[in-house]
């Protein structure tokens, strides 16, 4: 496995849709692919995080294969070995970007998926709780992140605790595919905090292959370090 990171290069920064890498999930996904399409048939094998660092996009990738950079998009491109010792009771400090959904069925009996944070809203008003409750927004983000985060905790070889958990944003994303104009909206929520390694094995394949869904669209990568 590899880390990446990488800065776009000037010309790719000349391009007005290229600053809007953070927001839009297809283009992030056709820029990052340039990095390992080398043939037409290949199965996404990477995760990935686009951030705006001292006002520029910057891009964490982990992947089994080393990226190249054929279409010249990036300036600096720095990848090393990724192959993160992990052992039971390791504590880590740990940043996430997931799209945090809960599948449940509608009243017409089919099944969607709906953003945790709007279901818990939607709850809220449906028992008549939303208007007296005395939770904010934000408050309502955190409550219901976290114990999303809480709940695949175990399955991805990780504990933890809703206090030990920060959520920083909850943003709803709309774009649409560039080859069938398909409308794709999906909502993330940041998270940072703490955790403590149970399963080292299920742990090392949350960081090699993502937490949550929405992969293909910088969703995903748990970035960690020691405490």
């Amino acid at each position: 496995m590899y880390f990446s990171k990488a800065q776009l290069s000037r010309r790719a920064l000349g391009q007005d849709r290229n600053w809007e890498l953070g927001t839009n999930g297809y283009r992030a996904h056709e820029i990052v692919w340039s990095l390992f399409s080398d043939r037409r048939d290949r199965e996404r094998d990477f995760v990935f995080r686009w951030e705006i660092d001292d006002g520029l996009p910057l891009l964490y990738v982990v992947s089994e294969r080393r990226p190249e950079d054929r279409d010249s998009n990036f300036r600096r491109l720095a990848t090393k070995k990724y192959d993160p010792q992990i052992v039971a009771g390791q504590a880590l400090a740990f940043a996430l970007r997931a799209n945090a959904v809960v599948k449940k069925r509608d009243d017409d009996g089919r099944q969607r998926v709906h953003d945790v944070v709007m279901n818990a809203k939607h709850e809220l008003r449906k028992d008549g709780e939303w208007e007296d409750s005395d939770l904010t927004q934000s408050e309502l983000v955190h409550s219901a992140g976290a114990d999303w985060l809480v709940s695949r905790a175990s399955e991805n070889g990780f504990e933890l605790e809703a206090s030990d958990v920060l959520t920083e944003s909850h943003e709803r994303h709309e774009f649409k595919k560039s080859r069938n104009a398909r409308r794709v909206v999906i909502s993330t929520i940041d998270f940072r905090g703490r955790l403590r390694v149970v399963e080292p094995g299920a742990f090392r394949a949350a960081l090699m292959h993502g937490v949550g869904p929405s992969k293909a669209f910088g969703c995903g990568l748990l970035l960690v370090r020691p405490m």
